[in-house]
Formats: structure tokens, sequence, C-alpha cells
């Protein structure tokens, strides 16, 4: 993984070896200055308050903010009050992801090429919008298909099983690590690069093909990414072992 960021790792020689062996008809040729501009990328994490605590996500290209919307949503409810898994908690779990994901096919996009209004999302008189549409009694309908186009939404999203691996550790002195690495469906595109062993993922059928879509498949851009590696802190320490649901769909 380390040495992804080298800037030797994929040479010449990686190339001749990538292209050739049994795989090397099964995928499109991928040649050295495909690869050239690929950096890895030291990012400031989005963040919000939850009820005493300091949740901080991964910025977009990531999705995470998805995640810092339901939580801002949520913290709007005396969650306690309604009683641990009843449901009428469960009833406004349920719909805040959903208003979630709507804002997540709306907004999510790379950056570098469309911008992600993160502060907004995030700013309180966007959640009580969203918190306005929440019917105490009634599920809502809401279509994921048309969310990018009238921030209203339904479908149930078809099921994978995912390939996802995500870990935390903390040491002794506090110091945490959130990390998670996807394949997205199992196998991934279930083609490994001749020779070297490596999985290729199929991450970007994520890709939208409308060219107006936030998503859409285009050059020199990356696709939205369902992964996201979050921390929580308090008073600025480490509360509780950094959080995440490995899954397709976060």
């Amino acid at each position: 993984m380390f040495a992804a960021c080298s800037a030797t790792f994929w040479d010449e020689r990686q190339q001749v070896r990538c292209s050739s062996g049994p795989t090397q008809n099964l995928i499109p040729p991928v040649v050295v200055h495909d690869r050239a501009p690929s950096r890895c990328e030291v990012q400031t994490p989005i963040d919000i308050r939850y009820r005493g605590f300091e949740v901080r996500q991964t910025p977009p290209n990531s999705t995470g903010f998805a995640h810092l919307v339901a939580l801002k949503i949520l913290e709007r409810f005396d969650l306690s009050e309604l009683g641990y898994l009843s449901a009428d908690t469960l009833h406004l779990l349920v719909e805040a992801k959903k208003l979630a994901f709507a804002v997540r096919e709306r907004y999510a996009s790379d950056p570098r090429r469309r911008p992600v209004p993160v502060d907004e999302l995030l700013d309180e008189r966007f959640i009580d919008a969203l918190i306005a549409r929440i019917d105490r009694k009634r599920a809502a309908s809401i279509d994921l298909r048309e969310a990018w186009q009238a921030a209203s939404s339904v479908t149930t999203a078809r099921r994978h099983a995912g390939n996802t691996t995500y870990f935390c550790t903390i040491d002794g002195e506090g110091n945490a690590v959130s990390a998670i690495q996807s394949l997205n469906n199992a196998f991934g595109s279930a083609v490994t690069l001749g020779g070297t062993g490596v999985l290729l993922n199929n991450r970007m059928t994520c890709w939208h093909l409308d060219a107006d879509h936030p998503n859409a498949l285009a050059a020199d851009t990356r696709v939205r990414q369902t992964m996201n590696a979050p921390i929580v802190l308090r008073d600025g320490r480490i509360s509780t072992c950094p959080i995440c649901l490995a899954s397709r769909h976060q």
C-alpha cells in the first residue's frame, strides 16, 4: 500500500509486467502516462459537533459528508427518550439516512471537477429543511434516481455482497488510525494484474452515464467514493474507537 505512493511503483518495468500475461486481453491497456498524474493526498477532514463530541470525516471525493448530515438531523431529536431500538427511534434513524443519501446523490462528486458545498450541506438552515420533510408517522418515499435532479428522491438499491476492509486502532498514547480499503463487490473486478497478485477493484461501477449528473463519468475525474474513515473526539482527544460501516453503501 505504501509503495503505491512512490514514484517508482508504476515504472516502465511494472507497466510491462502488468500489461502481459493472462490478463492482457481482459483489461484495457493502462500506460505509464495514464498513471503519472496520480498522487497521494493529505487532506483536511470535515467535521461537526454532535452532542459534545467532534466527529471528523473523510472529505470529498468521499461521501463521508452524508454521515455527518445524518448525525446533524438526529441530534435534533431526543433519542434516549424514545428508547433504544424502539420503533420511533428506528424510524428516525432510517428517515435520516434516506435524506442523507438523497443529499449524497445530489451533490457527491470529485471536487476538482465540481465543487461540493460541504459547509452549506452542514448548515443548520439546510438541516432544518431536511427535518421538515420527516413524517414521524409515515416512511418517506425517496427515489435516489431522481434525487440529483430534484433533491427529492426512491428506489430500493440493489443488494451487493461487498468486499470492504476497515480497521481502527488506538495506542497507549492516544494515537489513532481509522483506515478503509475496498474492492467494492466481492473480489472486485475479479481480475488481477498479471504477475503482481494485485486484485483490481470495480469501484468505477459507481459512475453515472448522464453527463449532467454530479458523479458523471469524465476524463481526469475521480469517481465518488462511499469509503470513509471517521474518527470521534471529545475535548480534542480520541473519545472512542473510530467507527465505520464497512459496506458498499455507507
